[in-house]
């Protein structure tokens, strides 16, 4: 039997106050960690500016525009995270002997005053290295691969990385067990002494593989860059983990170690592999660039793929691969593009890791304006060499069947349309020496693209062309976290032989988000198009100017000078003669890379441009 139990008013007054208390403690917290700093003061800095320091901080202060990047939200845990790096920069600089300390007080309740003191100390110089216990390699050769120089400030951090430095010289040079150890004498100029213990060398004895089920073995030790009774080297380690993960056969690839006979100085290596699902229906969804009709130029697409491959025909490591794509542009020149291929690579040929790919399509692709229906079909086959981590080739040879139907006999005579029946050689060469592809904040992007068609090789479409493209991308001068992006591209096509017009769809095009912002896509050139005019060659000059101001969160802003025109002839190609266009963007960082508006506005319009001056464009990814 139940017992009945009356309404206890009290305790539920108890029980109402216990939580109340326990949320208004929450609450105190929660209003802790949403105080914002106000600002940040240093005192003591002699020889480091207040900007550097605070540039190191995570904790930040509004920004010029406060409007729109508030105070960092405090947290005395961070704080005492950019205290230390603040030191860390000091001893960067050579005063290794500097003090900092912080504090902060509220105002307002709602704000944070942080306070940093620095006490910097003398700063630290190297006198002299002094390198003992080296026989494999000299002083000299020592000296020069470190970074740290006689005179320069005292850096332990740049230290410990020319220690590594010289341990990999050692490792490549069948060392892998030596030793190294810095000591410091002195105070004010110090002599830096670098003990080195080389030990034996070593040779490698065995190389056993593991993991593999699907691959052969073989097709493993082909990938590697060393062999057996070798001198040990960790460059070369490393070089062959980076092969098989290119191969796309292996998830997981690990090479070690094991030291298995010290009278002879041998040992084994174990090159252990996780394989990958060789066989695999996928798709892809993003935005890319793609390369317009039968040109150079590109522009943005929506992209959606799906595919079908195998990267281990037979068990050789070949692939096979069955691919299909819709693409919807999102500029001006291009609706999109529908496509199907069928493609098989042959990793190595003749003996060189040189993937060769050999491929089959058809091309649907409609342009806008003018309102051109394109369809291509043809193969080709394309030999891809990589000679390090920059610098790549590509060299192509195949035949393009491109045809234009359902079109008006007026605008196809205009335009110079007929059917191509295109076979060429194409070389690419690229030196890529960005860190970030997306994100590129240093480095350069060099590349040279040449074609041949027609001549030896028939077909009735005889042209030759060259492009070469060279992209600059550096931290600006006075703002460090801000990006100075220029670019220059130049090229020529010409038509012999036979072919006395080049077609409307192997032109180069300017105008556009990838280009001359301000002016339409592919509605920037020196001359008109008409029938009568014969265009048998083409001329092309660009630069770009571009600096790329991260805002807040993932916003981020652009300001731009474009310029650039298309000529007939060579005489006519002059600076003087581009027409220029500048403006402003606003960019979103977003997962498939950054999503871009941009207005470009005329600044010089050619006589008789009747367009409006001012022109938005909305793109993914950077311009260049």
């Amino acid at each position: 039997m139940n017992k009945y139990h009356p309404f206890n008013f009290i305790h539920t007054l108890k029980c109402l106050a216990v939580l109340l208390i326990f949320f208004g403690i929450l609450g105190i917290g929660n209003a802790q960690t949403l105080l914002k700093v106000k600002e940040i003061k240093i005192q003591g800095n002699e020889s480091i500016s207040d900007g550097k320091l605070k540039s190191q901080m995570n904790l930040k202060e509004p920004g010029f525009l406060s409007f729109f990047k508030s105070g960092s939200e405090f947290n005395a845990r961070i704080l005492k995270l950019d205290r230390a790096a603040v030191r860390k920069y000091y001893e960067s600089k050579g005063y290794i002997y500097a003090v900092v300390k912080d504090s902060f007080e509220i105002v307002n309740k709602k704000e944070i005053i942080i306070h940093l003191t620095v006490s910097e100390g003398i700063r630290v110089k190297i006198k002299e290295i002094n390198i003992r216990g080296n026989d494999l390699i000299a002083d000299t050769e020592i000296l020069r691969m470190i970074e740290s120089k006689l005179g320069s400030p005292l850096n332990p951090y740049l230290l410990r990385k020319d220690l590594a430095t010289v341990r990999t010289a050692y490792q490549n040079r069948g060392k892998p067990f030596a030793q190294f150890q810095n000591n410091l004498i002195g105070d004010e100029d110090v002599i830096v002494v670098i003990d080195v213990k080389e030990n034996d060398t070593v040779f490698i004895d065995s190389i056993i593989v593991q993991g593999t089920s699907k691959v052969i073995p073989n097709l493993v030790r082909r990938e590697l860059s060393f062999k057996p009774s070798e001198k040990y080297s960790i460059s070369k380690i490393e070089e062959s983990q980076k092969r098989l993960f290119e191969t796309g056969l292996f998830s997981n690839v690990l090479i070690t170690a094991i030291r298995t006979d010290t009278v002879n100085r041998r040992l084994n290596l174990i090159v252990s592999v996780r394989e990958r699902r060789m066989k695999q229906i996928g798709g892809e969804l993003g935005f890319k660039q793609r390369k317009i009709a039968n040109s150079t130029t590109t522009t943005t697409d929506f992209n959606i793929v799906a595919e079908w491959y195998n990267r281990n025909l037979f068990s050789t490591g070949r692939l096979i691969r069955f691919k299909g794509n819709i693409s919807a542009g999102i500029s001006d020149i291009s609706s999109g593009e529908t496509g199907f291929e069928v493609s098989y690579t042959e990793p190595w040929i003749f003996g060189q890791r040189a993937p060769t790919t050999f491929r089959t399509f058809i091309e649907r692709e409609q342009l806008k304006e003018p309102d051109i229906p394109l369809t291509r079909f043809g193969a080709d086959i394309a030999v891809y060499k990589k000679y390090s981590e920059q610098f790549s080739t590509r060299l192509s040879q195949g035949i393009t069947i491109t045809r234009v139907s359902s079109i008006d006999s007026l605008v196809a005579d205009s335009l110079k349309l007929f059917e191509s029946r295109q076979r060429s050689i194409n070389l690419l060469l690229i030196n890529d020496k960005r860190k970030n592809i997306f994100f590129p904040t240093n480095g350069s992007l060099l590349s040279f693209d040449m074609k041949y068609a027609g001549g030896f090789l028939g077909g009735n479409s005889d042209l030759y062309r060259a492009e070469l493209s060279w992209s600059r991308y550096q931290p600006f001068l006075l703002n460090r976290s801000w990006t100075l992006s220029t670019r220059i591209k130049g090229g020529f096509i010409k038509s012999f032989g036979d072919t006395k017009e080049i077609p409307f769809f192997d032109w180069f095009f300017l105008g556009g988000g990838t280009s001359v912002r301000g002016y339409k896509d592919q509605d920037l050139r020196d001359f008109k198009i008409s029938k009568e005019i014969i265009v048998s060659e083409i001329y092309k000059l660009s630069t770009n100017v571009e600096l790329r101001i991260p805002l807040f969160w993932r916003f981020g802003a652009e300001l731009f000078l474009d310029g650039g025109n298309l000529w007939q002839e060579l005489g006519q190609l002059s600076p003087a003669r581009m027409r220029y266009a500048s403006g402003a963007g606003l960019y979103f960082m977003t997962p498939m890379g950054p999503a871009r508006l941009d207005y470009g506005y005329k600044l010089n319009p050619a006589e008789g441009d009747i367009t409006s001056r001012g022109r938005v464009h909305f793109g993914f990814l950077f311009a260049f």
